[in-house]
């Protein structure tokens, strides 16, 4: 059985420690000097030298969410000659951010009545897989056997070393029943069935995440405009003034409603996806002037309990992508996908609305790192929120168009300039009868 330890002793590393058995974690690799030589629930907190010391034989769990245009980490670990790794955002996000241990029988229950003499292929070979494939091992389904087509990779040769570890052969693989896949991107998908294949990196299955109540607004506005205010510098209250004063029906995101002593302007509906605004911004989110909010559930036990009608729970897949790009959902109700930003998420629910004609204000997309200078008000958000990388936008934003051209839908990018290009641009105030 695999040992591990965590990188990152942050939000992302103490949530991963409720889903391993605690007695597989050996430390959590930390840079920030004051953390070293402490410990977190007894367990030391290290630096990558002492690990490359002491600790080296044991796999290294990456928790940070590296996109393409943060490779550090990486970097680091590989030109120390360490093969031994596991990228976090390679699994299903659950796994940092389920609140709990990771559900694996109700996973398993809800997706296929799988018997126990059936043969059962997992294909992809990362943390959630060699995870999933011990506990399916533990509960008695013995025929279980890891995948991946990158046989002679590096971490695949050091997980074969450890005998508790079975692996399929590509002429092996017509022998099973039944193949879930867990890697989104496993670039092998020719050799394997789609008729006896599922999707296991994403789970709309369990209970709580159907969240049905959302299926009201669809096709609401079909066929009619809107316009999704962001909050960059560029955004003028103006602008907002204008959108009242000619009843465009508009949606908004995370703290918006911090301008709201300055215009009479409300958007319609509000949409929040981070993980820090949601939990820091509760109360103001609850008591802001808008008519519904849309909020991703990674912050599930905030929200749970919450008896608002006008507050609707929507699943956000935080998924790990490349140049490839994320999905984009056509159904909300059984989640959205992670895009690089919370304007991503907002597109998602417009076009589940009806929208077929979206402007896009105030996406700047053009962060100086500063908050008082990337948003349009001084007080818009605390220094503890942070900025998210605008070229894992721009990949976002690519796989917007690419699902809008192919569904007839329009985006235009009204934003009075910024670096956002994706979308063809169009003057706001042109759009707008005199």
């Amino acid at each position: 059985m695999l040992r591990f330890v965590i990188w990152g002793v942050g939000y992302r590393g103490k949530m991963l420690l409720k889903c391993l058995d605690k007695s597989r974690v050996k430390a959590f690799i930390d840079n920030k000097e004051e953390l070293q030589g402490t410990d977190f629930q007894g367990i030391p907190i290290i630096s990558f030298q002492s690990y490359l010391d002491y600790y080296r034989d044991f796999y290294i769990i990456v928790s940070p969410f590296i996109l393409f245009s943060n490779r550090s980490l990486v970097d680091t670990i590989v030109k120390a000659g360490i093969k031994r790794y596991f990228l976090l955002q390679r699994c299903p996000m659950e796994l940092p951010y389920y609140e709990g241990e990771l559900p694996f029988k109700e996973m398993v229950s809800s997706i296929v009545s799988i018997k126990k003499d059936e043969g059962i292929l997992l294909a992809g070979v990362n943390l959630f897989s060699i995870l999933l494939y011990e506990f399916m091992k533990a509960a008695g389904y013995y025929n279980t056997s890891l995948y991946d087509c990158s046989e002679q990779s590096s971490i695949i040769r050091e997980i074969k070393k450890d005998k508790d570890y079975s692996f399929a052969s590509n002429d092996d693989i017509s022998n099973y029943d039944r193949i879930i896949k867990t890697d989104r991107f496993l670039d092998c998908a020719n050799k394997l069935s789609v008729s006896n294949g599922t999707l296991f990196y994403r789970f709309p299955y369990l209970k709580r995440y159907s969240y049905k109540s959302v299926e009201k607004f669809h096709d609401l506005h079909l066929g009619m405009r809107c316009f999704i205010v962001a909050t960059g510098p560029s955004l003028q209250i103006s602008d907002l003034n204008k959108l009242h004063e000619q009843g465009e029906l508009s949606l908004s995101v995370n703290n918006i409603y911090r301008c709201f002593d300055l215009t009479a302007w409300r958007p319609n509906y509000l949409a929040v996806t981070d993980t820090a605004t949601l939990s820091i911004y509760k109360n103001e989110i609850l008591e802001a002037e808008i008519g519904y909010k849309f909020l991703a559930d990674r912050q599930y036990e905030l929200w749970k309990d919450i008896d608002q009608s006008n507050v609707f729970l929507i699943h956000n897949f935080y998924e790990y992508y490349e140049q490839e790009g994320p999905d984009f959902s056509s159904n909300i109700g059984e989640g959205t996908f992670y895009g690089g930003s919370v304007v991503y998420f907002t597109l998602q629910i417009a076009v589940y609305m009806g929208f077929n004609e979206i402007y896009l204000v105030g996406a700047d997309c053009n962060y100086t790192g500063d908050n008082v200078k990337d948003h349009f008000i001084a007080n818009y958000c605390d220094d503890s929120i942070s900025t998210f990388s605008a070229e894992d936008m721009f990949i976002g934003y690519r796989s917007a168009k690419k699902y809008a051209d192919a569904h007839g839908i329009k985006i235009f990018n009204a934003t009075r300039g910024g670096k956002l290009e994706v979308f063809p641009r169009v003057d706001f105030d042109s759009l707008f009868s005199i």
